[in-house]
């Protein structure tokens, strides 16, 4: 173990800060940040803070349990979910009695036309890296060999990345939009295995049978839920309050539209 500490940071060493410039950015093939910065603009007030609430998310984020999927139908605003999640775990970690954990976010989209999974682990491993400072042995002999990196090279090179932390969370949106979505999701349980003890992954999508045959002994929550009910009564209540149309509506007339316009929601 000294050994390998060592030639690690000789490898550090000779690095040059252009160096590791250079391997970030050739790291990254896909850039999910446009993504991400769209669904925040989406993001209503107050809306998405049952999820925080929820047991199944306290045990994810304290790492009792280490991969939790999140699945609704379309249009259920998970995108938007997954970008206001994003926001709160930066804030925990960021936190100084947080100091060594980091995390990652990714947004799959079906526009791209592309196996996510490699794309995936090649964003993930340049922005741990950044948030570490470092970049292990194993992302150097990727980058020196000159050829594609193959999934399970990368795999390896993220389980040396994470070493460094205490945890990291890992969000990653709309497995159902990649055109392999068994190996995407395949993948994600490679990281809640043996070689990633600090990682949690939490992951979004359709309850599509690919998807759901990989992850389906994994912690799960649909988003048709009493939790999503009281966060679009939420919603509901402060518009219909708030616009002068409805202010002379007496309350039994307010209630009466909170409950039809959340039961034909179904969660989204």
């Amino acid at each position: 173990m000294k050994d390998i500490k060592a030639n690690m940071h000789q490898i550090q060493h000779r690095l040059s800060e252009k160096d590791k410039q250079d391997m970030l950015k050739w790291l990254v093939t896909t850039d999910p940040s446009p993504n991400h910065n769209a669904a925040v603009q989406l993001h209503e007030e107050h809306t998405g803070t049952w999820l925080l609430r929820s047991r199944e998310y306290a045990a994810w984020l304290t790492g009792q349990v280490p991969l939790f999927w999140v699945y609704g139908i379309p249009g259920a605003g998970k995108t938007v979910l997954l970008s206001f999640i994003a926001i709160s775990l930066q804030k925990h970690c960021n936190t100084a009695r947080n100091a060594g954990m980091a995390f990652c976010y990714y947004y799959c989209y079906f526009g791209r036309s592309q196996d996510e999974t490699p794309h995936l682990l090649r964003w993930a491993i340049s922005q741990l890296c950044r948030q570490s400072g470092t970049v292990p042995a194993e992302v150097v002999k990727l980058f020196g060999a000159g050829t594609e990196p193959a999934v399970n090279e990368l795999i390896s090179a993220l389980s040396a990345v994470v070493q460094p932390f205490d945890a990291v969370f890992l969000l990653v949106d709309a497995l159902d939009e990649t055109q392999n979505q068994t190996r995407l999701a395949s993948t994600l349980m490679c990281l809640r295995g043996s070689r990633f003890p600090n990682v949690r992954v939490l992951a979004t999508s359709r309850q599509e049978p690919d998807i759901e045959r990989v992850l389906q002994k994994e912690q799960s929550m649909s988003l048709l839920n009493p939790l999503v009910d009281e966060d679009i009564r939420l919603y509901i209540g402060e518009t219909l309050r708030s616009d002068p149309r409805f202010r002379r509506w007496q309350p039994v007339l307010v209630s009466a539209v909170e409950d039809a316009l959340i039961a034909g929601a179904k969660g989204m």
